[in-house]
């Protein structure tokens, strides 16, 4: 006869290293912290970072140029407003800031009404969302989907690279 197999003491529960690797992964993703990851994550998160850090200054870049035309031309020459609330989207997450409907509708320099009409353009198209604010019901954020920031990711990777017709 076999013995009986051991009982841990309740509560404590025994894992692979895969799953404590994998828990330590998770950890660091949900504390923003590094001291879980191993070197090969931190290379790959310093690559990433470094090829995020290149895509967001191509972003300011023609942010910057936009803001630039616009002292030369009449805004309304390039009435791009969706393709502007991206752009400020993409850079101001970036930088840990949470743009609210008003705040984008000033940053595009469009009517309240217009901001409101093309974001629920960008949410159709499944680029951004809009979150309530938690406490304040008057206030919604708007956010940046996966499926936007893959986008403009892959656009401004497309920047620097010469176009070639086929």
């Amino acid at each position: 006869m076999s013995s009986p197999k051991a009982r841990e003491p309740e509560g404590l529960v025994t894992l692979t290293a895969d799953e404590a690797r994998q828990i330590a992964h998770f950890l660091s993703l949900l504390l923003g912290r590094r001291e879980f990851a191993s070197g090969e994550e931190e290379e790959g998160e310093r690559r990433d970072a470094a090829g995020r850090t290149r895509l967001i200054a191509r972003a300011k870049a023609v942010l910057m140029e936009r803001k630039r035309r616009e002292r030369l031309f009449s805004p309304v020459l390039f009435g791009e407003i969706g393709w502007e609330m991206l752009l400020w989207l993409y850079v101001t997450e970036d930088q840990g800031e949470r743009q609210t409907i008003g705040r984008l509708a000033s940053l595009v320099g469009a009517p309240h009404t217009t901001a409101i009409r093309w974001i629920g353009y960008l949410e159709k198209e499944a680029l951004i969302e809009k979150v309530p604010h938690p406490t304040d019901r008057r206030t919604v954020f708007v956010h940046l989907l996966d499926e936007g920031r893959i986008r403009l990711d892959r656009w401004f990777e497309t920047l620097a690279k010469p176009v070639v017709q086929g």
